[in-house]
């Protein structure tokens, strides 16, 4: 920008035109601080590869932002909830900053608070009918993300301990599917809490 007598910005709108689809550009990145002075930046974008197809969300669509919001508006507060707001993000994905959701009610029925149905704070990670009984009537929001799992016993024939054909950290010898049983129940749950508030009505 110095040498085109330009500044950063216009430099790099010139510098596009000129080159199209060119331009490459290589970051190393390896201070938390410039990190974060990046990241809040005006122009910086947070972005995802999981674009909406057939009418629906992908979960990292959904939920890339969940670190950078509760890092940036929770730990640090150095951005607010409302120019989280006024970026256009209308979803967090979020277990509140733990292994499993119902560790992480605290920060979950904060952010939901804070929230106040301007962000839809998506519940996820270790999600089931007993977390929805468990949170629906404490966390002021009510989107859950699961995927109902079970793992089953793969019905490989050869086997040969010690030799992987895939990750070695993912056993070869089980196999990870959506239980329908489970999915029913949380939406019994779900359905059963919406009943209750319908019947208040």
């Amino acid at each position: 920008s110095e040498e085109m007598g330009q500044n950063p910005v216009e430099c790099a709108i010139r510098v596009i035109e000129q080159c199209g689809d060119g331009v490459q550009m290589f970051c190393f990145l390896q201070d938390e601080e410039e990190l974060d002075q990046i990241m809040l930046y005006p122009h910086t974008m947070v972005i995802s590869d999981g674009a909406p197809a057939g009418g629906h969300k992908h979960p990292r669509y959904m939920g890339t932002f969940s670190h950078f919001l509760e890092r940036f508006v929770k730990q640090q507060k150095k951005l607010t909830l409302e120019e989280a707001v006024d970026l256009g993000i209308d979803t967090i994905l979020t277990s509140g900053q733990e292994n499993g959701c119902l560790a992480g009610q605290k920060l979950l029925t904060e952010l939901a608070e804070q929230a106040d149905g301007r962000i839809d704070i998506l519940i996820g990670s270790g999600v089931d009918a007993s977390a929805i009984r468990e949170l629906y009537p404490k966390v002021k929001t009510h989107s859950y993300h699961m995927s109902g799992k079970v793992t089953l016993g793969s019905e490989m024939e050869y086997r040969k301990e010690g030799v992987n054909m895939g990750l070695p950290s993912l056993s070869e010898f089980e196999i990870w599917r959506t239980s329908e049983e489970k999915i029913r129940e949380a939406a019994e749950a779900l359905q059963g809490f919406q009943k209750m508030q319908d019947g208040r009505k």
